[in-house]
């Protein structure tokens, strides 16, 4: 069909393109330099216009193609169905190369090493027969209804879909040009090119607006939490950090280089996870001999980059900066293993994943070292003395625990239950380390406001408020529940601090068909109303979905999920609320947006 001949079009184009590029940038004949450009201009155009007929294609509702009846129904909102081209691999893919092909025409209109444009040309050829092997414009299989398609679920039909999956793409796109700068400097050690650096600070910039706002916002929105440590997410999380250690870096350009080549190569490993199915395991790894093998695997690890650093000390400056490197890396390089063991369990046979627990206990004794060699950074020379001191309080404080709540991991979790007493003891440290840490990194960033870049500061501030604000709302948060009889219309029931007023409950059929239970909930809290919400629980042909309501406050959050009308025996059916209070919540998100709008103020005073 159509898409399908503009693809293969496109792609030999690009193909052609990537062949005359090799023969100028070997030979060195100029002679062909029009030709070349000219080529991939017209693999350009006809990828645009297989993109713009995919979206066509979703919003005159082609069901004929079997990407579109998979993540598109007649029912969706046009808006909807724009966003649903990036729902699945395919449209994906379309986009990626796209978005990687228009850096690469930016690319060749500068003075240009013919060896970077050749391997950046590679990686647009490399996505494009991604694409192909994809098969977006592949028809449905004989016998499907194509009056109408399966459509997207319910809970992730939010205006959140349209404006995430761009945003990630853009980061992953962004890091082509870093990608093949790297390897030609890696290959000819030649200098660096300078647009390495700011197309990485563009990718750097997009990963933070789409993981961390963006990406946190909708997964909340969806119930799903801020931070779930979610494939998807620490698949993300891995570039992002490469990329802040890279940004790090002033000297060392091989160092530099090589993270911005790790960072694009992880961009493939997290596409690989999020959409390969590996990554929905049944076990946490606490009920296999996979925690055994992960804390070697780690403890190697760390081992192995101390002893790397200790044996280049004569060739490397041991800096706090160069340290603060190496622990971003560590980082990277611990999510990189969580992510890894499904892969190597499936092929073992005794399929096993690691949960949220793992994550968080590992990675959380080196986020602390990250804060403290913040303040000392920032303090210079006289950092090593309040950084000590930091030490001292975080390691005291850590055995402080006034309550379980305070505790790293729950003691009444499954993964506790399940721990070695080793894991355990751990894990029962107090989250009250967290607080000299941040005290001391937030000290030295506003010691140091009046002297170094503003962009500079509000990451660094953004960074530390994201952190701390994350922590807090999600360690010390409260879980209520509570029950109201379907003639309880006017009635008002306490939680915690607050009281929720029944106002209405309704149950219809949407246009899909589906039968919808929509709860009208009224909020107060010491006689002053603080706004309704209405919650829906959807029974749809793929399962069911509740939709929450959320009550934005300065100070706190207040979830409130309804989970449907539950039926009892010989009794009148109840309706069951559950009620999440976040505290300092915003904390969290003024953090991430400080921490992107400092990324583009460096990005616009280095320009």
């Amino acid at each position: 069909m159509s898409g399908e001949i503009l693809l293969y079009a496109g792609f030999a184009a690009f193909c052609a393109a990537l062949v005359l590029c090799f023969i100028i940038n070997v030979k060195d004949n100029d002679n062909l330099k029009s030709l070349h450009i000219l080529a991939f201009k017209a693999g350009f155009v006809l990828l645009t216009l297989a993109f713009s007929l995919m979206i066509f294609y979703f919003i005159s509702d082609n069901f004929s193609v079997y990407y579109v009846w998979l993540y598109s129904s007649q029912d969706m909102p046009v808006l909807y169905k724009i966003g649903a081209v990036l729902a699945g691999q395919q449209g994906t893919f379309i986009f990626w190369t796209w978005l990687s092909s228009i850096s690469v025409l930016w690319f060749m209109g500068k003075k240009t090493q013919y060896a970077t444009l050749l391997i950046s040309e590679f990686v647009v050829v490399f996505l494009f027969l991604l694409t192909l092997v994809s098969e977006p414009f592949k028809l449905v299989f004989p016998g499907a209804d194509i009056t109408n398609g399966t459509g997207i679920d319910p809970e992730l039909l939010s205006p959140w879909i349209v404006i995430h999956p761009p945003i990630t793409f853009v980061a992953y796109a962004a890091l082509t040009l870093p990608f093949a700068a790297g390897v030609s400097h890696l290959l000819s050690n030649k200098d660096l090119e300078i647009f390495a650096q700011r197309w990485a600070q563009v990718s750097w910039l997009f990963f933070s607006i789409g993981i961390g706002l963006v990406g946190g916002i909708w997964t909340y929105e969806a119930g799903w939490g801020i931070w779930t440590w979610d494939a998807s997410e620490a698949g993300s999380l891995i570039p992002w950090l490469l990329l802040t250690g890279g940004l790090h870096l002033k000297k060392h350009q091989s160092f530099k280089a090589l993270l911005f080549v790790t960072a694009f190569i992880s961009t493939l490993f997290a596409t690989f996870i999020i959409r390969s199915g590996l990554w929905g395991s049944v076990h946490e790894f606490t009920e296999t001999s996979v925690s055994t093998v992960l804390g070697a695997a780690i403890l190697i690890l760390v081992l192995g980059t101390i002893y790397l650093i200790y044996r280049n000390r004569l060739r490397m400056e041991i800096s706090v900066n160069a340290i603060t490197f190496a622990v971003l890396v560590l980082l990277a390089a611990i999510v990189f293993i969580g992510l890894s063991i499904p892969l190597f369990t499936k092929i073992s046979g005794n399929e096993a994943s690691v949960g949220p627990e793992f994550y968080n206990l590992t990675t959380y004794p080196f986020v602390l070292l990250l804060l403290i060699l913040m303040g000392v950074c920032m303090l210079r020379k006289n950092g090593k003395l309040p950084g000590a001191v930091a030490v001292v309080l975080t390691i005291a404080l850590a055995f402080y625990k006034p309550s379980d709540n305070y505790s790293l991991a729950s003691s009444s979790s499954d993964f506790f239950l399940q721990s070695s007493t080793l894991t355990k003891a751990y894990a029962s440290l107090s989250i009250l380390s967290l607080i000299p840490p941040v005290v001391f990194a937030l000290f030295a960033v506003f010691y140091r406001i009046s002297t170094q870049p503003k962009g500079v500061s509000f990451i660094h501030i953004g960074a530390l408020l994201l952190l701390f604000g994350g922590v807090y709302a999600t360690s010390f948060s409260s879980e209520y529940s509570t029950v109201f009889a379907v003639d309880d219309i006017g009635k008002t029931k306490s939680i915690g601090n607050y009281e929720i007023k029944l106002l209405k409950i309704h149950v219809h059929q949407n246009d899909r068909g589906n039968w919808v239970q929509n709860l009208t909930l009224e909020v107060h809290e010491k006689e002053q109303n603080l706004g309704e919400k209405t919650m829906s629980f959807i029974r749809d042909k793929t399962g069911d979905y509740a939709i929450s309501g959320i009550l934005r406050r300065p100070f706190a959050d207040i979830f409130i999920t309804f989970q449907g009308l539950e039926l009892l025996k010989d009794s009148p059916p109840v309706i069951p609320v559950q009620v999440n209070i976040y505290p300092l919540l915003n904390i969290f998100w003024l953090g991430i947006i400080l921490l992107s709008l400092g990324i583009i103020q460096l990005m616009w005073t280095e320009k």
